[in-house]
């Protein structure tokens, strides 16, 4: 029977005999002397809870964009039609769970590199997630977000590399924001790559002199290799003194 458009399940009025007529074995029925059946969750239950249940996966992913330093906030039509999708998914509040990470995957991964501080999920969001990020990214100044990408990478370098640290004089951020931005290309990728001969260099400089701070310039940014000779050769010039000042390339 079909009530409202939905399948009726009418389980709960079976007996032991229908069981038995059904097929299942009189010993093994017996041994189930209590027996429950379950309708399915409606979009209202699912709605419930998705805002209502312990440890929800709304709220988790909430957590998950805090961590961040990222607010998520969403909108009651969103969360009514998230509801509804899930409902159309027939795995229960396991639903819930595959349109939430259908709408918010690419979220996950590109917002905790923007310098933003909040968004919101709306039904436009749920209906063409990747289109609503768009727009969040075009929103952004994608100089800033370079400029946030070379901080985390040389904080990244000092501490895969402590005590040596480093730091990007306003020239070479300028110049590596700029050249990432008009190439598309993502800072952190691009400055593993064209300094990747820099840890073995700076070690060195370190353990021979002990400077642990350097100076990146834009010469350096410009061209890594030939300034990283430079550096080796004015220290194999300067063993007799205490401290070469390689903050400014000779």
């Amino acid at each position: 029977e079909r009530t409202g458009g939905k399948k009726k399940s009418f389980l709960d009025k079976a007996t032991t005999r229908d069981f038995i007529e059904a097929g299942i074995e009189p010993e093994f029925i017996g041994r189930v002397p209590v027996r429950c059946a379950l309708e399915a969750l409606t979009a209202e239950d699912l709605l419930y809870i998705m805002t209502n249940s312990e440890g929800s996966v709304l709220r988790q992913l909430e957590e998950d964009f805090k961590g961040y330093g990222i607010t998520m906030n969403t909108t009651t039509k969103a969360l009514k039609e998230i509801a509804e999708r899930s409902e159309k998914e027939n795995t229960g509040a396991r639903g819930i769970v595959t349109v939430l990470e259908n709408t918010l995957r690419e979220f996950k991964f590109e917002l905790p590199s923007l310098p933003i501080t909040s968004f919101t999920i709306d039904n436009a969001t749920v209906c063409n997630p990747r289109e609503m990020l768009e727009d969040i990214i075009a929103s952004v100044n994608q100089t800033e977000v370079r400029v946030n990408d070379l901080e985390s990478f040389a904080s990244a370098f000092g501490r895969a590399h402590d005590p040596v640290q480093i730091e990007f004089d306003f020239e070479a951020t300028k110049y590596l924001a700029d050249l990432c931005v008009e190439k598309d290309w993502q800072m952190r990728s691009y400055c593993r790559h064209i300094f990747k001969g820099l840890p073995d260099v700076l070690k060195r400089i370190y353990l021979e002199t002990g400077q642990d701070y350097f100076l990146i310039t834009k010469e350096m940014a410009e061209n890594p290799n030939e300034e990283m000779a430079k550096w080796l050769h004015l220290l194999d010039r300067s063993f007799e003194t205490e401290k070469v000042d390689l903050t400014f390339t000779a």
